[in-house]
């Protein structure tokens, strides 16, 4: 293109240089000449980037009508006049290395935030190698092509991170399948190896408390009563082992994210001084609805937990390009800064009677839907636990074009 438009100005500084009537003798072939040079012209007329064909003196000789939008003024009222003299002196025309019969720079004119940007280009004739002082200023407004190009540059490292990310989680999740499978081999062996004796312990005490007379005074069927609390709870770590441990097969299925929570706040008691307040969209997401409704049941109720003295708790949807975000906004007693990273391993609880892996089996299956959970804390104010779920290309590539055609209302 630059060379292009460099042959172009060139034949035009000679046309203008030399437009003087041609011999009679040539007659047979000025008008095929003539031809070229109207062609040569109303090429240069129409061209997008401003023309101004200037003297050794720097007056302009002829431009083109994009130089007179530029300017914003007729032909008769520019020509002679010195390019300062224009309002043009941001150029520095005489800035410009005159050795080289070509050369350009970017520079930037206008007010501060609202600045263009233009590329400047000089082309200077030379006759037989001598210089004759006529030369061609071709000024290009690359303002949107400047800031598209920032915006996709901010697009590729944006992405870059994005696949950056993606990587290691992959990496992540590799080795905590292996790391998962080795536990299940290990839980299904030590589950096998527990329930057997704890069945033993289970049948010998229904037998003390319903055969023998060992269940007839008080204190002695509370010692077995408390036997068979402490083999219930057992048999449900086992239970939770196995589970945290086991792979999880997904079901998925087009689920309505407002009737889901619904479900789940109705299957749980709600004490008198906690208000829900429920604002979910109507949003479809595809997920195991079943596996999900376990998710916002284990957040629900640490937050009824959080606040035993009453409180509020906030459920809201929106949507971004991370995805369909939910967020659980309790005002609780929050959770304390040095435990934060602590609350997503397997058997670690703050709960007299907790296992320590709700949290632990509820980031497993959000990650298994691709999806990721975060949570934010302050103590005495409250805690906000963050699902977030993928919606798939469609959105994300809807939010793209919106970002793109944003970008380009903000350039024109």
């Amino acid at each position: 293109m630059v060379i292009f438009s460099t042959i172009i100005i060139t034949l035009a500084i000679v046309y203008f240089k030399h437009d003087t009537a041609l011999p009679a003798a040539l007659c047979p072939r000025s008008h095929k000449i003539e031809q070229k040079m109207e062609l040569r012209e109303s090429i240069i007329e129409e061209m997008s980037s401003a023309i101004l064909l200037l003297d050794e003196e720097n007056r302009v000789t002829d431009l083109n009508r994009a130089a007179m939008n530029l300017l914003g003024s007729k032909s008769s009222d520019v020509l002679g006049m010195e390019i300062d003299a224009l309002g043009l002196e941001w150029l520095e025309v005489d800035e410009f290395d005159s050795s080289h019969a070509a050369s350009s720079r970017e520079v930037k004119h206008g007010e501060v935030g609202h600045e263009r940007e233009y590329e400047i280009e000089l082309l200077t004739y030379d006759e037989d190698e001598v210089s004759t002082g006529y030369k061609a200023l071709i000024i290009r407004d690359i303002t949107v092509y400047k800031r598209a190009m920032a915006y996709w540059e901010a697009q590729y490292k944006r992405y870059s991170r994005y696949l950056e990310r993606l990587v290691e989680q992959r990496t992540r999740q590799l080795r905590d399948a292996e790391r998962m499978a080795a536990i299940g081999e290990l839980a299904s062996m030590v589950g096998h190896d527990i329930r057997n004796p704890l069945t033993a312990i289970s049948g010998a005490t229904y037998f003390l408390k319903n055969k023998s007379g060992l269940g007839a005074d008080e204190r002695s069927r509370e010692m077995l009563d408390l036997i068979d609390d402490n083999i219930e709870e057992s048999n449900k770590i086992v239970s939770d082992l196995l589970e945290y441990s086991r792979d999880i097969q997904l079901d998925r299925s087009a689920t309505n994210l407002l009737g889901l929570l619904g479900d789940a706040l109705s299957s749980i008691e709600i004490p008198e001084d906690v208000m829900v307040v429920n604002d979910v969209g109507e949003e479809y997401i595809d997920v195991d609805g079943q596996y999900v409704k376990r998710v916002f049941l284990n957040i629900i109720r640490n937050a009824f937990d959080a606040m035993p003295h009453g409180g509020t708790l906030t459920i809201t949807s929106r949507k971004s390009i991370r995805g369909l975000e939910l967020s659980f906004n309790d005002t609780g007693v929050g959770i304390p800064e040095e435990i934060m990273d602590d609350i997503w391993r397997p058997l670690f609880t703050t709960k007299p009677k907790g296992m320590g892996f709700g949290l632990a089996i509820c980031k497993r299956i959000v990650e298994r839907h691709g999806g990721e959970m975060a949570v934010e804390s302050r103590v005495g104010e409250g805690t906000t636990f963050t699902v977030v779920f993928p919606l798939g290309l469609d959105f994300q590539d809807e939010r793209v074009l919106l970002d793109v055609e944003e970008t380009f209302q903000k350039v024109k």
